[in-house]
């Protein structure tokens, strides 16, 4: 058994940079692997933030240990002077909650502690172990009277009907559909090779049909050639594009013309 009155000399202090100016954002002091998981442990959450942020747009998170070697003493003193030094959001670019130099490393927890965080969390669905659970058989299930309630609660429940989405936004969504570009064959085909087989009985059949009365009421096809769409009568047909519509595959096999004018 390690004395445990031996001082550890294996901690750093060490600098997380922003990947599109270069400027240090974050000061810590750890141990081991603390360095690479800091930027996503979600202890802070301007930190995380800029992380997540690079991570959408596909950077790193440039990492530095200014040392190493330490004991947790020094490495305390170290990230606070460093901390002190670039300085804290207003007067700094670092987004640290505090000067640095307080910590509880090596802190374990009394049995009766976690006795109790056992029985307050027994049951809760937690995200991050939500797929070890559902793989085990084990995740919270919510009872037959809750499923009840948020079933009646959401019934008739339209947020988006009649709402209007603003110029801005609509170009927006259009930039976004242009860079994801058309479907895909291969994905076309899982797609009908999901659905292939499936069957609705009477009920479920009605509802789909009462809940598309009047969505195309007015409406006008056009087509590029390979698929349709049903949009407004003022819509501006872009070029590629023209009134009408193509008949699906079993109905071209028939020998009847594929174009029809609208």
């Amino acid at each position: 058994m390690a004395d445990e009155n031996v001082v550890r000399s294996d901690f750093y202090v060490y600098v997380l940079f922003r990947p599109d100016t270069g400027q240090p954002f974050y000061v810590g002091k750890g141990c081991g692997r603390r360095i690479r998981i800091s930027p996503f442990d979600g202890s802070n959450p301007y930190k995380h933030n800029i992380a997540q942020k690079a991570k959408r747009e596909g950077r790193s998170i440039p990492k530095v240990k200014i040392a190493a070697n330490l004991t947790e003493a020094e490495a305390f003193k170290l990230e606070a002077a460093f901390i002190g030094a670039i300085s804290r959001h207003p007067d700094g670019p670092l987004v640290n909650v505090t000067d640095g130099g307080e910590g509880s490393s090596g802190h374990k927890q009394t049995e009766e502690t976690c006795a109790k965080k056992r029985a307050v969390l027994k049951g809760r669905s937690q995200p991050h172990l939500i797929g070890n659970q559902h793989a085990k058989g084990n995740c919270h299930t919510l009872t037959s009277e809750t499923r009840a309630r948020q079933s009646l609660a959401s019934k008739g429940h339209k947020r988006l009907v009649g709402r209007k989405h603003t110029a801005e936004t609509r170009a927006r969504m259009r930039s976004a559909r242009a860079l994801r570009g058309p479907v895909s064959e291969v994905t076309r085909e899982k797609m009908a090779a999901a659905k292939r087989g499936k069957t609705y009985n009477i009920e479920q059949r009605a509802r789909m049909s009462a809940s598309k009365i009047g969505l195309t009421k007015g409406l006008i096809w056009i087509t590029d050639g390979k698929q349709n769409k049903r949009v407004r009568p003022d819509t501006i047909v872009v070029e590629g594009w023209w009134r009408g519509h193509v008949l699906r595959k079993k109905h071209a096999d028939s020998g009847c013309d594929r174009r029809f004018t609208g």
